[in-house]
């Protein structure tokens, strides 16, 4: 018998039962998705081999005269032997041109979109560079040796900064012909606030967990920043996209790169996480700002839903379709779990129920398990996986970051209520996020 639902009304403890086995399925799944993440560490191919193929960079800018020329440097800094680098200035009204315009380098194209073409999107904006590249690729003499299978478009967002040897851990991950799409580990550099420092934690925790744990199976997604896509995956999710709607890579969608990622599944590509390298991007320091950014984060996972039946047909392991399935539905059941913590504190506050009538240890120990187990394994699991001081030390770190992390994820809790007031609404509109000053 469960102590702190004896005496509730019938419905009300069902509800919050139900709150429970959630809580405990999750906290399974992530279990899982640990021990199935070791073997992919294990696993992972050996590094080199960069020079089998040609690296095509796209970097949507729109706005971007705070880090524009800090992303295009580092991009002629990669140790990439063959590349082309394409900046999409999507209608920039501040100095992003002049700043472009400055820059000169061999490998350097930039795609300028004019109103009303521009600013309809990163999707779009992206969709454009693949048709201009394609265009060019098959028109210039030095990449006629490259079949699209051998091409790999890489999306750096105008704050990214990639590892300049990330190229020769990703090679190895493409020489399996079935996989079409890897995504680097993502981590914040600006994490001189303790916002931005607990977004490093969020990365970490998705990359290191969740994402290496799919990686055996084929499942792990695309992100914004960092995902790396084989040519010919991205022309078969255009065919697959042209049955229904336009034929291009990159549907309109808030979270154009979740939708990338089902659709690679769709289409029998496997998706994998590159651990051993990372992306590095800002954080924001303002609440304010990122409140509304993971609004819209949650409203485009709310699209995704839609797509439900796509990892249902995908011949996946059957766990792995699971674990998918839950992967899509976390809008509503981290927000039917929210509505029921406050349901708790309601009950405690109106009606005077202990929700701590324990009379044994193991009980308040099963609480907090339930409570802060999938956080703490989360976090540890993520140092042990990406950070570079010793086993003990990285052990302590994950640990002392769970409990802060927790809070962050609570703090977050209101965006998935604003998130599906908007959908209902049919707001998808939305104002771009601001840069913070780079720090040298």
């Amino acid at each position: 018998m469960i102590p702190w639902l004896v005496g509730l009304p019938g419905p009300i403890a069902t509800l919050l039962f139900i709150a429970l086995l959630l809580s405990v399925a999750q906290l399974a799944l992530a279990f899982v998705l640990a021990v199935t993440g070791r073997i992919a560490m294990r696993d992972q191919p050996p590094r080199g081999g960069e020079g089998d193929y040609l690296w095509v960079f796209f970097v949507p800018a729109l706005n971007e005269e705070v880090t524009i020329a800090d992303t295009v440097q580092r991009l002629v800094e990669l140790e990439v032997t063959h590349k082309v680098m394409m900046i999409i200035d999507d209608g920039s009204t501040d100095e992003t041109p002049h700043i472009l315009a400055g820059i000169s380098h061999p490998d350097l194209s930039v795609l300028r979109r004019d109103p009303p073409h521009a600013q309809q999107g990163k999707g779009a904006a992206l969709n454009n560079a693949w048709s201009v590249v394609k265009e060019r690729l098959a028109a210039d003499p030095r990449w006629a040796r490259f079949t699209s299978d051998k091409v790999l478009v890489t999306v750096v967002d105008a704050d990214g900064r990639l590892d300049r040897d990330f190229a020769n851990s990703v090679a190895g991950h493409f020489a399996d012909p079935g996989v079409g799409g890897a995504q680097l580990r993502v981590e914040i550099y600006n994490t001189w606030s303790v916002l931005a420092r607990l977004q490093d934690v969020e990365f970490r925790v998705y990359g290191g967990l969740y994402q290496m744990g799919r990686s055996p199976w084929g499942t792990a997604g695309m992100g914004g920043n960092g995902q790396i896509n084989r040519l010919s995956a991205l022309d078969d999710v255009a065919a697959y996209n042209g049955a229904v709607g336009d034929a291009v890579p990159w549907r309109d969608r808030l979270t154009e790169d979740q939708d990338l990622g089902i659709s690679l599944l769709a289409c029998g590509w496997q998706g994998q996480e590159e651990i051993r390298a990372a992306v590095h991007q800002q954080g924001l320091g303002n609440p304010r700002r990122l409140l509304r950014q993971r609004t819209r984060w949650a409203q485009g996972c709310l699209q995704a839903c839609r797509r439900i039946r796509v990892p249902l047909a995908a011949r996946i392991n059957p766990f792995a379709k699971v674990e998918y399935l839950q992967w899509l539905l976390q809008p509503f059941i981290q927000f039917y779990i929210g509505l029921m913590v406050l349901l708790t504190i309601a009950l405690v506050i109106v009606d005077r129920v202990n929700p701590l009538p324990y009379d044994e240890p193991w009980e308040i120990l099963l609480v907090l398990f339930i409570s802060l187990g999938g956080t703490s394994l989360g976090c540890v699991v993520a140092w042990l996986r990406t950070h570079p001081a010793g086993l003990l030390k990285r052990l302590i770190l994950g640990l002392l970051w769970a409990v802060p992390y927790s809070f962050y994820s609570w703090f977050l809790m209101p965006v998935y209520i604003r998130a599906m007031g908007r959908e209902v609404t049919g707001k998808s509109g939305w104002a771009k996020t601001a840069r913070e000053p780079l720090r040298r």
